[in-house]
């Protein structure tokens, strides 16, 4: 009755096998190394410069937002493709994949973890953990998980009927299978196909 890591590999597209990940220094020129990795990105004439990083304990959810793709300039370089990505990533660690209780930026250990990219399913499996048993143990109001919550989600909609959306497997498939035979989406797409919001 808890998440494996054939759970998270399955829902997530994350490998098994890789390095593990673990505590990292975490120097005090964190903030600008960032800048300087970012600050050649070619994005659209008309949003200005980049604007500073804010004094924040990791990087800063405003501050990865002025690199989305649709700010790009439409003849950019591959270079800032790579870094419009690489804020993605971010984005994805500290606001899915390793929620950290707070709602305006990434923890600063991501930027370690991310470059070069190589979080597996170990680390988000652990995080999530963690964050189980961090929330049983809160007793605050504004208390807030930490973890993934996405991989909680979709784990109970494989595995528990009760309380799981009926979704049209049919559109999944013809969405899905036909363009994609060799390497076919995660289990997780399942689940954002057209459904009926109601208690199985």
């Amino acid at each position: 009755m808890a998440p494996t890591l054939q759970d998270v590999s399955y829902l997530l597209g994350l490998p098994i096998a890789g390095t593990a990940v673990g505590p990292r220094v975490v120097p005090a020129s964190w903030k600008d190394d960032l800048e300087i990795r970012f600050a050649g990105v070619d994005r659209l004439d008309d949003l200005g410069v980049i604007e500073p990083h804010p004094n924040a304990r990791g990087p800063a959810k405003a501050w990865l937002l002025q690199f989305k793709a649709t700010s790009l300039h439409p003849d950019t370089d591959d270079e800032s493709v790579r870094r419009s990505l690489e804020a993605y990533l971010l984005w994805l660690f500290g606001f899915m994949m390793f929620k950290n209780g707070t709602s305006n930026s990434v923890d600063k250990m991501h930027p370690r973890m991310l470059f070069p990219f190589g979080v597996g399913v170990r680390a988000v499996l652990a995080a999530t953990y963690r964050g189980l048993c961090d929330a049983c143990s809160k007793d605050e109001s504004n208390a807030r998980f930490q973890g993934c919550a996405l991989l909680l989600q979709l784990w109970s909609y494989e595995r528990l009927a009760v309380g799981r959306p009926i979704v049209d497997h049919r559109g999944y498939e013809a969405q899905y299978y036909g363009q994609h035979d060799d390497d076919g989406p995660t289990m997780g797409t399942l689940w954002v196909c057209p459904r009926e919001v109601r208690c199985s």
